[in-house]
């Protein structure tokens, strides 16, 4: 069992713990909206820019760190406490990113081909690597420091490896988490698959088209004792691989079912002690398919479940952890399960075999919740949360 400590969020949801559960009880994103500045031609699709958030300048590495600056205004004296507590080579850094800073670079690369000039920056500064060496360097720490990307489900991942240093006890503390922004390259390519949806999308909804993609980031403090008064406890965690294909799921869901049995085997609890699922719920055909039948093996319909991606977007590397912010916040402060606001005619014939929250209101009973990502190449992670 690992606790999660000092959770700090920006999303589609909102820039603090009060924006965001607002958003989660109204079923309401003031950010997802529609935006022209990303697909080609000038289209416009539903996405999730975090205005809140100023761009970057030539002075600035990438728009991720202006994100990880953000979060590090809040989380800053934890770090410092733990640092101290701990010591510098004790303390590690995981974190999961699909973007990085290829926005920045599209930008950069484009005025500069305008202009017939090479690119005047260090390449090794945009790499994959940069966000968590950031806060290394930041800090001054000593301890392991990596980033992981594995699509859709990095910072599950990155959750994951946190808990592992932990226990293998190369670190006291972990700082853990994921971001990623928005950039032409992600917006495009998912639409020339035929996965983005131009409005707001509807996860598990008959006439369902695809993803709206979300700016994100989470961090926390991953620790093997409680740190904070409100820590969640990550008490299971389960991973798999398809292998199946490159961006589609394995349609009968069997890998996805032995992530999701794995946690609870973990956890050391029954698929009937957990209260609610947060669904990895991308709005796509296919996903949406596949998960159904996965949470039907495992749970049957006796589990209310729903996705956050109409909410959020789809927040691709920041994904797991974005959602786990969510898990922590309805823990917490007993929220309301997030809904779908849905005809029974809009979901019946489909998804007549689980429980999707379509109404509002709805609390959840058992204070246990497990939460899905599901990444292209078959990246399957489920993790489980309780106070």
């Amino acid at each position: 069992m690992i606790y999660l400590n000092n959770f700090v969020a920006l999303s589609s949801l909102g820039a603090t713990d009060e924006e965001s559960a607002d958003s989660l009880q109204l079923n309401h994103s003031r950010y997802l909206i529609q935006n022209s500045e990303y697909l080609l031609n000038n289209e416009s699709s539903v996405l999730g820019k975090l205005t809140f958030i100023g761009d970057t300048t030539e002075n600035e590495s990438c728009r991720n760190i202006l994100f990880i600056d953000q979060c590090l205004k809040t989380l800053e004296p934890v770090i410092l406490n733990i640092i101290e507590q701990f010591g510098a080579a004790r303390v590690g850094v995981v974190l999961g990113t699909s973007t990085s800073a290829i926005s920045d670079v599209e930008n950069k690369a484009q005025n500069n081909y305008r202009m017939d000039l090479k690119l005047p920056f260090d390449k090794r500064v945009y790499e994959v690597g940069c966000l968590s060496k950031y806060i290394k360097k930041k800090y001054r720490l000593t301890a392991p420091c990596y980033t992981i990307a594995t699509a859709c489900s990095s910072s599950g991942r990155a959750l994951i490896s946190a808990c592992q240093l932990l226990e293998s006890n190369l670190c006291d503390a972990v700082i853990v988490g994921g971001s990623d922004s928005l950039s032409k390259i992600t917006v495009n390519g998912f639409d020339s698959l035929g996965a983005l949806s131009r409005e707001h999308c509807i996860p598990f909804h008959k006439n369902r088209k695809g993803i709206n993609i979300g700016e994100g980031i989470c961090l926390a403090i991953a620790s093997k004792t409680q740190l904070s008064e409100n820590a969640v406890k990550l008490i299971g965690y389960g991973s798999s691989s398809d292998a199946y294909h490159i961006s589609a799921p394995e349609p009968s869901g069997k890998m996805a079912i032995e992530a999701m049995q794995k946690a609870i085997k973990m956890a050391g609890i029954h698929p009937q002690d957990i209260g609610y699922a947060n669904l990895h719920g991308t709005g796509t055909v296919l996903n949406d398919s596949m998960e159904a039948n996965a949470i039907c093996a495992v749970f049957g319909n006796k589990i209310p479940v729903s996705s956050t991606k109409h909410l959020t977007g789809h927040t691709l590397g920041a994904a797991s952890i974005v959602e786990a912010y969510i898990c922590y916040l309805i823990l917490r402060d007993n929220l309301a399960l997030p809904y779908h606001n849905y005809k029974e005619s809009d979901y019946r014939d489909e998804f007549d075999s689980i429980d999707l929250v379509t109404e509002p209101g709805r609390k959840i009973d058992k204070k246990i919740i497990i939460s899905n990502s599901f990444a292209f190449g078959g990246n399957n992670i489920s993790l489980i949360f309780k106070l």
